[in-house]
């Protein structure tokens, strides 16, 4: 049991079931977010784009496929502080599947 709120989504993460893959790349920077996401997500093999949200508190996922496997993998801001960290976590596992 997470709060979440009327559209399931987390409070600080602002993300819901099957916007963040169980696997993740949590980076400190929006920046260098983009610049993983761009340099390595691309669409899902069966034709959905790159997702890609920013939360109201600034927390930014983008979720793609790597590799000729398809391997789904999120990239996740984690901004600065331990606090957001712990955020980012608990806020993620409230919401992966597997």
């Amino acid at each position: 049991n997470f709060p979440l709120d009327e559209e399931d989504r987390t409070f600080h993460l602002g993300a819901r079931k099957g916007e963040i893959s169980n696997r993740i790349l949590s980076v400190g920077d929006a920046s260098r977010a983009e610049l993983l996401s761009q340099a390595f997500l691309r669409p899902f093999p069966n034709g959905d784009p790159v997702f890609n949200m920013v939360s109201s508190r600034g927390f930014s996922v983008t979720t793609g496929v790597v590799g000729e496997s398809n391997t789904e993998v999120s990239i996740v801001t984690t901004l600065m502080g331990l606090a957001n960290m712990d955020f980012v976590v608990r806020e993620a596992r409230a919401v992966i599947e597997g």
